[in-house]
């Protein structure tokens, strides 16, 4: 296992939960290297002044949109999601 887990270029709890997911399904294996593109980024959030009142509320109404009960991580697949169709859209 562990030489399998040294051929990818993440920390070792990813490349395992990675190679799990396969057993799971594909789109588990979808969704998790979306989720470990997202959590390799030093973040996702641009920051916005305190002192911008209207794009501070702008701000928060768009987290609330990938807001998701159940779970903290899967928001982040989410982002992306609505991340790359907002980049297929541009091309």
């Amino acid at each position: 296992m562990g030489h399998e887990l040294a051929k990818f270029p993440v920390e070792p709890t990813f490349a395992k939960s990675l190679l799990a997911s396969r057993y799971v399904s594909k789109r588990c294996t979808e969704d998790f290297t979306k989720l470990l593109a997202v959590l390799s980024a030093e973040s996702i959030w641009m920051g916005v002044s305190k002192m911008d009142a209207e794009r501070q509320k702008e701000f928060l109404k768009t987290k609330e949109q990938f807001k998701v009960d159940l779970c903290d991580h899967y928001p982040l697949v989410l982002i992306y999601n609505a991340w790359r169709q907002k980049l297929n859209e541009s091309f």
